[in-house]
């Protein structure tokens, strides 16, 4: 919400009919303009943004990462999806960061790409 409050004030950008090539490439380079006070943001307003920020970054790597991991196999969306039962359209909002995939999709994915299931290691700390 803090992301839709930010843009519409900053950038008069209507998130919810905008498409990822409509936010503002600039917006992760100037978040220190972004402080409280400046267009009536409060510290909250701030933190939010920058919690959901992380959210599309994360998100737009995962997409990244599933998209040249099926393009270096040679498969298609449609072939993806009879490898790993995962529905083409997922794979296409996963691919363009806008999905947020189950764990049990993102394992599908993996083991459909040769990649390492995810937390396939135990999470222990190095002694």
């Amino acid at each position: 919400m803090a992301v839709v409050i930010l843009l519409n004030k900053t950038h008069n950008v209507d998130m919810a009919n905008a498409h990822e090539t409509d936010l503002p490439v600039d917006i992760t380079e100037n978040l220190e303009r972004y402080k409280p006070g400046y267009l009536g943001l409060t510290q909250d307003d701030i933190n939010q943004v920058n919690v959901e920020l992380d959210i599309y970054i994360q998100k737009q790597k995962l997409g990244i990462s599933v998209q040249v991991a099926r393009e270096k196999l040679g498969l298609t969306q449609q072939q993806l999806t009879e490898l790993s039962n995962v529905p083409q359209s997922e794979i296409s909002r996963i691919e363009k960061g806008r999905a947020n995939p189950t764990f049990l999709t993102l394992c599908r994915l993996a083991k459909a790409l040769g990649l390492p299931e995810p937390l396939s290691q135990p999470l222990v700390a190095n002694e």
